[in-house]
């Protein structure tokens, strides 16, 4: 049974799925309302940012100034704003939502280079089966308006970056940074990103006030709101189970579209998704699975060689 932080963790996950599952309806409603994608990307990092610097006023502690800060919100949180809010328009709210959870398989393989964690032939397997859940989900999408293969691309950058975010978030809760650095301190770094972005395309503008509204709910709740609750949920549980947690983000999403943006649900969309769900489940319950049989293997090793250890009193009385 786990234990009260445990559970707190937990909570803290399920709650940042949520509202990371409403991120795609919010921006479709902004570009109802006169906005467009690159600059709801710029609002969610923005409001966002100005959320942080209401908590950094209050006395919480948030790092801003820090390079490790700039380089997270410029290299991981940009793309990750700009290409799944773009993807969101390209090819609605729940297909890009499933495209962005390419990134559990992932980390999987990456958590081998950078954390020393090798890539079993399930986890092979699972990669496997979400790029071809990934065809599915554009085959859906294609036999209702084409190919659209910029949409894809642009889901799959989301993807990466948010499996950039997984590992980096990981890295920084483990090794001593509070939940409020991980969670505000890259925010005013990806609000210049995205600026910078969306200026480039020709596309930053202040929209109308329903759109700005729909941005303040993208920044306070999507950013600000979720990444504190992502990045507390993964000081109390490991980043695996996190993982099985964070999935329910996709399929809120599916269902989200379907009901106020009235989304097609075809076979293909749907086989698709359940294929990148799944294999993103599966990649993180063999880990799950396998960490107490290594426990187990672990002490029975360590037992096994206290009881054979020759340099022990012990031994050394019976050897005599």
């Amino acid at each position: 049974m786990p234990g009260s932080e445990e559970v707190r963790g937990y909570a803290a996950l399920l709650g940042a799925a949520a509202l990371w599952s409403t991120t795609g309806v919010a921006s479709r409603a902004a570009v109802m309302c006169g906005s467009n994608p690159w600059t709801n990307a710029f609002m969610r990092a923005g409001f966002g940012a100005l959320v942080g610097g209401l908590i950094a006023l209050s006395g919480m502690k948030v790092r801003f100034l820090d390079a490790r800060m700039a380089a997270y919100g410029l290299l991981l949180s940009t793309p990750l704003y700009s290409s799944y809010l773009a993807a969101v328009e390209r090819l609605g709210a729940g297909v890009a939502a499933v495209l962005l959870y390419t990134a559990p398989p992932i980390v999987a393989v990456a958590s081998g280079p950078l954390l020393g964690e090798p890539l079993t032939r399930v986890r092979a397997a699972c990669v496997c089966l979400s790029f071809l859940g990934v065809a599915l989900i554009q085959l859906g999408h294609s036999s209702s308006g084409g190919f659209d293969l910029a949409g894809v691309a642009l889901g799959l950058t989301s993807g990466a970056s948010y499996a950039g975010v997984i590992l980096a978030s990981r890295a920084l809760v483990t090794s001593g940074w509070a939940p409020t650095e991980v969670a505000f301190g890259p925010l005013p770094w990806a609000a210049l990103g995205t600026g910078l972005v969306a200026a480039l395309r020709g596309a930053l503008r202040v929209p109308p006030a329903g759109g700005l509204l729909w941005g303040a709910y993208l920044g306070a709740f999507t950013a600000a709101g979720a990444y504190l609750l992502h990045a507390s949920g993964l000081s109390r549980v490991q980043a695996t189970p996190a993982g099985v947690v964070s999935n329910l983000e996709p399929v809120l999403a599916i269902a989200l579209g379907a009901v106020f943006l009235w989304e097609a649900l075809s076979p293909l969309r749907l086989a698709g998704a359940a294929l990148v769900i799944s294999s993103a489940v599966a990649v993180s319950a063999e880990d799950v699975l396998h960490e107490p049989t290594s426990r187990y293997l672990e002490s029975s090793h360590s037992l096994t060689a206290r009881r054979v250890d020759p340099q022990s009193p012990t031994s050394r009385r019976y050897s005599r």
